[in-house]
């Protein structure tokens, strides 16, 4: 897994990101998918993030690609892989729903963003008094509405959220409340306003995050497009309160760095005041709604017609009893041991290898003997991370099993020295070719493998 290093004043950070291509068909293999999406975003905390940010980009011909991203300090780096490494799971429900960037050049590739780009920041307003006023305005709550329109109109459009978590603040709250004190006696202010500004200080109590927004388009055409759609959005909501709507300022190529690492704006410039914490905050449940964003039906409909390509069907893990007989009985240490992952079919073949390993005094674990109704994942996941290395039998057969890929996957995510012994000539795809580059090669037909493999081990450590 590939994760960008950022320098902030003497401190240094890290961003990882996951590219999802989520199910859009109402089944119960969607439904499964969704669920545990938001899971996993929720899992995110784990790795005490300083952002987290989602990005949706419509393409004109009405595909969408969806990434989350976690920035986090580079003492987190553990936790930000297993993170991230544990989104491989939804390949499970739905085959190649998930990728993870195996090099910066693949991650530059996802990082695209339409050039005309404005963010939808907290605005300024004030009373003759100098009081203050808050405006939640923002694109979130009517996405799917937006991103329908853009499709009927035939515009790409992105869409690009930054949230910051944030524990509350006695002196914000105080300096809220002072203001709102001043709004009461202040002249001149309409009551559904002062309603407005209540509302907002009473969600303010409860907010854990702040977020930043930003929209993007292609053309002039379609800058002007959702310049008078922000405009009308806004006026609908706020014009009745006497807001007048803000200047959506589009600028080409602009906010790169923020919108490449998934900053929040206010980490960059040092200060949020209170007027933009209290017009730009979220509780935990809009923040989770926010990040783990489902097209609503009738758009999930809409963009389901635009894609070719079948779903995948949903390929079965054989029972563990299935496992060849061949094979030595693997251990089960607490750790340092190697974690074997290989097909099925190809256990005759790395039965000599594995025996020859275990011979040598190295510890080996593999799916052999889980319980019957334990959970799979779960302990798949906990071997891996246990595990001192992984080594990956490379055969067509395994390049082609979406399980051993994500096992995989997992173990270069946890950031797990990996060998890949090679049975046969194969095909690399699958994204796998880019991942395998990345780690040392040993070809079972020419060498001794197990000595191989006992000595590669022994470098890294």
């Amino acid at each position: 897994m590939y994760l960008a290093k950022y320098e902030i004043g003497a401190d240094t950070w890290l961003q990882g990101a996951v590219r999802l291509r989520a199910p859009l068909r109402d089944t119960g293999t969607a439904a499964a998918w969704w669920s545990a999406h938001t899971e996993l975003v929720r899992n995110a905390d784990a790795a005490s993030p300083l952002c987290e940010g989602i990005r949706l980009q419509l393409s004109c011909a009405g595909s969408l690609d969806r990434w989350f991203s976690v920035f986090a300090a580079a003492e987190q780096e553990p936790g930000l892989r297993r993170v991230l490494g544990a989104f491989a799971r939804l390949e499970r429900l739905v085959g190649d729903s998930a990728a993870l960037p195996m090099t910066r050049e693949e991650r530059s590739e996802w990082e695209t963003f339409p050039p005309l780009r404005c963010r939808i920041g907290w605005t300024p307003f004030s009373t003759p008094s100098g009081a203050w006023l808050a405006c939640d305005f923002s694109v979130g709550p009517w996405l799917g509405d937006l991103f329908g329109e853009a499709l009927s109109l035939g515009y790409g459009i992105g869409y690009q959220v930054n949230v910051r978590p944030m524990a509350a603040d006695p002196e914000r709250l105080r300096a809220g409340m002072r203001n709102l004190v001043r709004l009461r006696t202040a002249p001149g202010v309409p009551d559904p306003t002062l309603h407005m500004q209540e509302a907002l200080m009473d969600h303010l109590r409860t907010a854990d995050a702040v977020v930043d927004e930003y929209v993007g388009v292609e053309t002039a055409e379609a800058v002007a497009w959702l310049d008078a759609t922000l405009r009308r959005r806004f006026l609908k909501r706020y014009g009745p309160l006497h807001f007048e709507a803000p200047e959506f300022a589009f600028d080409e190529g602009a906010y790169g760095n923020l919108l490449e690492a998934g900053l929040h704006a206010s980490i960059v410039s040092g200060e949020i005041s209170v007027e933009e914490v209290c017009s730009s905050s979220l509780n935990e449940v809009d923040r989770w709604d926010l990040l783990a964003w489902k097209p609503p039906p009738q758009l999930a409909s809409r963009l389901a017609l635009q894609r070719v390509a079948s779903p995948a069907v949903p390929e079965v893990e054989p029972d563990a009893r299935e496992v060849p007989k061949e094979l030595p009985v693997p251990s089960e240490p607490a750790n340092g041991y190697l974690f074997v992952s290989y097909r099925r079919q190809d256990g005759k073949r790395i039965a000599p290898t594995l025996d020859a390993l275990a011979s040598r005094g190295i510890s080996l674990w593999y799916d052999r003997e889980i319980a019957v109704g334990s959970e799979w994942d779960a302990r798949i996941e906990e071997r891996i991370e246990r595990c001192a290395a992984f080594v990956w039998f490379v055969s067509q057969a395994s390049l082609e099993s979406r399980y051993v890929r994500r096992k995989v996957k997992f173990a270069d995510a946890l950031g797990k020295p990996l060998f890949a012994v090679v049975l046969e000539d194969v095909r690399l795809d699958h994204g796998m070719r880019m991942l395998l580059n990345q780690y040392q090669t040993i070809d079972a037909r020419y060498t001794d493998v197990a000595a191989e493999v006992e000595r590669a081990v022994a470098l890294q450590q």
